[in-house]
């Protein structure tokens, strides 16, 4: 539990100091995207995929919108896969099978 509350405080933290937005730094930005897998991540290991869901949403928003910021930078499409492939996870695990094989095949296609 007080992982996850630091997961929390740290989403809290990035987002108060302007990590997210178009005019966020990338790197601020990424740390964000990256707060909001981790937290969601602890949630789905705890059961709650409801409380995980928004977060991994969160955390997909944010790397789209840096892959469009960034599209020539190769991390900006790996971290939109990684979001892809942790949503899909979650989805699978919440009986979504089209939803979670939607996100994990464009999770592939980045990938590659």
């Amino acid at each position: 539990a007080e992982a996850r509350a630091d997961c929390r405080a740290a989403v809290e933290v990035l987002a108060a100091a302007g990590a997210e937005g178009p005019t966020a730094a990338p790197e601020d930005a990424y740390a964000l995207a990256s707060a909001l897998t981790i937290h969601a991540n602890s949630l789905v290991d705890a059961g709650d995929l409801d409380g995980a869901r928004p977060l991994y949403a969160r955390g997909l928003v944010v790397r789209e919108a840096l892959r469009a910021r960034l599209p020539n930078d190769p991390n900006a499409a790996l971290q939109v896969a990684t979001s892809l492939e942790r949503f899909g996870i979650m989805k699978a695990k919440d009986d979504d099978r089209a939803g979670a094989l939607a996100d994990l095949r464009r999770a592939v296609e980045l990938y590659e």
